[in-house]
């Protein structure tokens, strides 16, 4: 129910601006893609089905025209309140009576459809759990899209994750895991640009940092893949979890105290910058591990050039008496 003017009041005595306050939709000019005929919000008000809703824009749009249009056009009870001049005890009062007019049987406000809110926004809702099944489904999506060397797919899932509202630095923290994951060593800068865009996220942040997690995104497609350093951890990691807790060889122990020496601590240790190739014969892994290898760089990018100087270093070795493996 509108708000009556009481007995000391007469339209006269109004401002002008009020007395041609419209009070019908068909009087509102504006919003005609929300209250033109047919249109989502002008259907909800005539079918008096009008739930919860917020107006927001600045002083003279309309905004309380259109609070008292609906409150006429309808059948719902209506109070005309402003949380902003009110305090405590007023906002209390207004939930008490709302609560008492439920009770005698005033409607209850309910229907909002994923359709009414694209027609409300004019933007399509996107289906989006932050840590529900979908934003895995959207991370793997994006991942994998690099992985396989597909910008276009990469930056069309970013672009469904960070208009979803997801967190940019939780991007960015996934990107950088895939410079070395998936790229590694065949382009080491793969790892700076994942750190630059984290930092420019945080540093900006949305939507301005959209543009760097999509250079970072493009780089990591378009870049040579390696997996050889993820393939190397995970080899390492089952020896560390499965083996015995392998004493440290005696050669490479430190020697800090009288009786650690007296132990053989750091005996026969080659410091390797003493030496004019830069390299000792020095067994690093236990017993149990020699001649194990972890490390299986590509072909890839710049970890040919890796490749090609782990086999000169393990010739060396082999030639100077170390155990290594060919």
């Amino acid at each position: 129910m509108a708000e009556q003017m009481t007995m000391f009041e007469d339209e006269a005595s109004l401002p002008l601006a009020a007395r041609l306050r419209p009070r019908t939709l068909d009087e509102f000019v504006g919003q005609k893609h929300l209250l033109g005929e047919g249109k989502v919000l002008r259907r909800i008000i005539e079918s008096d089905k009008v739930g919860s809703m917020i107006f927001w824009g600045p002083p003279g749009v309309g905004k309380t025209t259109l609070a008292r249009i609906i409150a006429n056009r309808t059948r719902a009870k209506f109070i005309d309140f402003s949380a902003v001049t009110s305090g405590i005890k007023e906002i209390k009062q207004v939930m008490e009576q709302a609560e008492k007019n439920r009770r005698f049987g005033e409607k209850t406000i309910t229907t909002v459809t994923r359709e009414t809110i694209e027609g409300i926004t004019s933007k399509k809702s996107l289906l989006y759990d932050k840590t529900g099944e979908e934003h895995y489904n959207l991370i793997s999506a994006l991942h994998k899209s690099m992985r396989n060397s597909d910008p276009d797919a990469a930056v069309y899932w970013l672009a469904r994750m960070l208009e979803a509202g997801e967190d940019p630095l939780y991007i960015a923290r996934r990107v950088t895991r895939f410079a070395s994951e998936d790229v590694g060593l065949a382009d080491p800068r793969a790892l700076e640009i994942a750190v630059a865009a984290y930092q420019a996220c945080h540093f900006i942040g949305m939507p301005e940092c959209t543009v760097h997690l999509t250079q970072a995104v493009v780089y990591m497609a378009m870049a040579p893949k390696s997996n050889a350093l993820y393939v190397a951890y995970g080899r390492a990691r089952k020896d560390a979890l499965e083996q015995l807790a392998e004493p440290v060889p005696l050669v490479i122990r430190n020697a800090p105290t009288k009786l650690m020496k007296e132990l053989d601590y750091g005996k026969g240790y080659e410091y390797a910058h003493d030496t004019a190739d830069k390299l000792t014969a020095m067994q690093c892994l236990p017993d149990s591990l020699s001649g194990r290898e972890y490390y299986a760089p590509t072909e890839e990018g710049l970890e040919a050039k890796y490749k090609a100087r782990l086999a000169e270093i393990k010739r060396w070795k082999k030639e100077h008496g170390g155990k290594q493996a060919d």
